[in-house]
């Protein structure tokens, strides 16, 4: 596939397919104008950042999964929400809880997640220099997420209160009624997408089933497109990608992983 990319546009753009099937698109960003007068001017300070970044710069990756709330089991709805919840609990190679959002609020980093009706997003944006780590603790939530038993109840009630919290939204409200009323018998707008403890069955093991399940039938490289930003060049940007990302799964025949 060729890149359309603008005249004026400075970034530099790779496309690439890692040997289990995942395409992903590289980009290299470079400091803009402002921001290398602003690392000139602070030369020789005491203020940089532990990882010698300049703070007004960030390395960024997304994930996007082919799959969203739309594949949720009859009797499990909002299983691929809980799914996406789940992710963040931790994995084998990084077991700890905090694993993942504890490194990136120590290195001026955020990170997000969202389930849509077809897809799922999750994404994150660290300082340069902590960029290479912290990819390979992110892709650890498509290779073996540990799906940590003690903190389910605690990741029902999240979602429990999101549910809560949206059904005071009037607009969010209209949105349902439109979609339900809308919809003819057995279509997927007429379905309840965001769950809650009820719909989850409070995180019982019968629920985790469900969400293990969808976790193996659809998240594997072949469902899944990757982008990964940063200011490093291309060739290490792509070493450091090929690395983290090849132990996911092919496809579902080769899924063995929960």
């Amino acid at each position: 596939m060729q890149l359309n990319v603008g005249t004026s546009d400075k970034k530099q753009y790779r496309l690439i397919t890692l040997d289990n099937g995942l395409e992903c698109l590289l980009i290299h960003e470079p400091p803009t104008e402002e921001e290398d007068e602003i690392e000139e001017s602070e030369t020789g300070s005491d203020d940089s950042s532990d990882d010698g970044d300049d703070e007004t710069q960030r390395a960024a990756c997304a994930v996007v999964v082919g799959v969203g709330s739309w594949a949720d089991p009859e009797d499990t709805p909002g299983a691929a929400h809980f799914l996406e919840h789940l992710l963040f609990l931790g994995s084998k190679k990084y077991p700890a809880e905090n694993a993942y959002d504890g490194f990136l609020a120590k290195r001026g980093g955020s990170s997000n997640a969202h389930t849509d009706v077809e897809h799922t997003s999750y994404y994150f944006d660290v300082l340069p220099g902590a960029f290479r780590e912290a990819l390979d603790i992110f892709a650890q939530f498509f290779v073996s997420p540990s799906f940590n038993p003690d903190m389910v109840a605690r990741e029902v009630n999240a979602i429990d209160n999101e549910f809560n919290e949206t059904r005071r939204d009037d607009a969010a409200r209209l949105d349902e009624l439109l979609y339900v009323a809308g919809a003819p018998a057995g279509h997927p707008f007429a379905t309840f997408t965001w769950g809650h403890a009820e719909s989850l069955r409070h995180g019982d093991a019968s629920a985790v089933a469900a969400v293990k399940a969808l976790y193996r039938d659809h998240y594997h490289a072949s469902n899944m497109k990757l982008c990964l930003v940063a200011p490093a060049a291309l060739d290490e940007t792509e070493a450091w990608c090929r690395e983290s990302f090849k132990h996911v799964c092919a496809g579902v025949a080769t899924c063995n992983r929960v």
